[in-house]
């Protein structure tokens, strides 16, 4: 029996957002082939996600730390489907939310009474300058340095590096998406949107791993033992010594 297909609606990539789109499509269709091994283990680490998500830890003081984990999984998601698709500047934006997630997890974990802080941003102007104050990258990011100094270094280097391919409007993403050529006496910039550079995509998949496993073991100190009742403890290990 034949497969349902999704049908190409009439219109589609006959202008330019959708010609994009489809540009982008195609763009992932080649990673997949073309970057199978990578891509094999950006699989693994999303089968731990998955996992964590669909055994959840049903105790109420960790319901605001189930939502970072979802929401670090969800971040996961999109970093790499950007990235499949080439759009390597744009990753970077996203795989920095996946370690953003797992520090205001770890940190409300360490710190509970400040769940209402971080729940009552939005009453009003007081609240939202308190919310933005109480968690502050650095704070959470120091909070992990004292309870794991080697973890610590792979997430500040991971968040660093985010930054510097993207996730802030730095020149060196500027600079790895730009082609300059010249003709006669003129010298030409070509900014890539989509960057086709087998290299890059492959660094980008790289990046993306790291940051999916770093997220996952920053949970790990949260919820060590359903991590280990799982497997998904000896997941990660297991990927460690891939990325």
């Amino acid at each position: 029996m034949e497969e349902n297909k999704i049908q190409i609606p009439i219109g589609w990539g006959e202008d330019s957002l959708t010609a994009y789109f489809q540009l982008a499509n195609d763009n992932c269709y080649a990673s997949f082939v073309n970057l199978k091994d990578d891509y094999l283990i950006l699989l693994r680490i999303n089968s731990l996600f998955e996992s964590l998500r669909k055994n959840p830890v049903n105790e109420e003081d960790k319901l605001i730390i189930n939502h970072f984990l979802y929401r670090s999984h969800s971040a996961f998601l999109a970093g790499v489907r950007l990235a499949m698709s080439c759009e390597l500047v744009e990753a970077n934006m996203v795989l920095r939310g996946v370690l953003e997630n797992s520090l205001y997890g770890f940190y409300l974990h360490n710190n509970p009474e400040l769940a209402v802080t971080w729940l009552n941003r939005q009453q009003n102007d007081e609240s939202k300058e308190k919310a933005k104050e109480t968690f502050k990258p650095f704070k959470m990011i120091d909070l992990l340095k004292q309870k794991n100094e080697y973890l610590y270094t792979i997430a500040s280097k991971l968040y660093d590096m985010t930054i510097d391919l993207g996730a802030h409007p730095n020149f060196l993403a500027l600079a790895l998406n730009m082609d300059i050529f010249e003709t006669e006496n003129t010298k030409h910039y070509n900014y890539n949107i989509l960057n086709t550079d087998s290299q890059s995509i492959e660094i980008s998949f790289k990046i993306a791993g790291r940051v999916g496993l770093c997220s996952l073991c920053v949970f790990q100190m949260v919820f060590q033992k359903h991590f280990d009742n799982l497997g998904v403890s000896a997941g990660i290990e297991l990927l460690k010594e891939k990325l």
